[in-house]
């Protein structure tokens, strides 16, 4: 009975020193904006830019001292990743399996710097949904790396705009 009190114990704990209400603010603002364009203009393939949005915000948020050029790097690894993950899924149920793992050791091996395990880390899962989503074929392999670097972009507009803006307020 100790251990289950224990981890309920732990459940209800929270460390409110990890949330931080302007970082959650605009990462819904840059998340949510691409599915209410894509359902406004009847395209739903703006949900993968609304993804690539997701992976980036979660790169930053992991490493917030990220500079922003190399945030530009990751928004094309992990499109790329997205895009790759997505012709992976075409090679067949029998090849699909022994790429996906070559894929995720590539992503994690090229980020295995721990100051970068987080990049790494998110690229392999980014390929990993590009794997496991349906619909793949070698045009939405393309299309889902377009609207996802569109949708890494947009969200590091955001991160941009947001460390301006909170740089200048600090400056004041």
């Amino acid at each position: 009975m100790k251990i289950g009190s224990r981890f309920f114990k732990d459940i209800r704990r929270l460390d409110k020193n990890a949330f931080n209400l302007t970082v959650g603010l605009r990462a819904a603002a840059f998340v949510i904006a691409p599915i209410i364009v894509g359902f406004a203009i009847q395209q739903p393939a703006l949900l993968f830019a609304s993804l690539g949005a997701v992976f980036l915000t979660f790169t930053e948020r992991f490493i917030p001292t990220i500079p922003s050029r190399m945030l530009l790097l990751v928004c094309c690894t992990e499109a790329v990743a997205f895009g790759v993950g997505t012709l992976t899924a075409t090679t067949g149920h029998l090849l699909s399996p022994i790429l996906l793992g070559i894929g995720v050791f590539v992503a994690l091996f090229a980020w295995s710097n721990t100051k970068w395990a987080a990049v790494g880390m998110f690229t392999a899962i980014v390929f990993a949904v590009g794997v496991g989503l349906p619909g793949y074929s070698i045009q939405s392999a393309g299309l889902r790396t377009f609207f996802s670097l569109i949708g890494t972009l947009w969200a590091l507009l955001g991160i941009v705009i947001h460390r301006f803006v909170i740089s200048q307020s600090t400056a004041i």
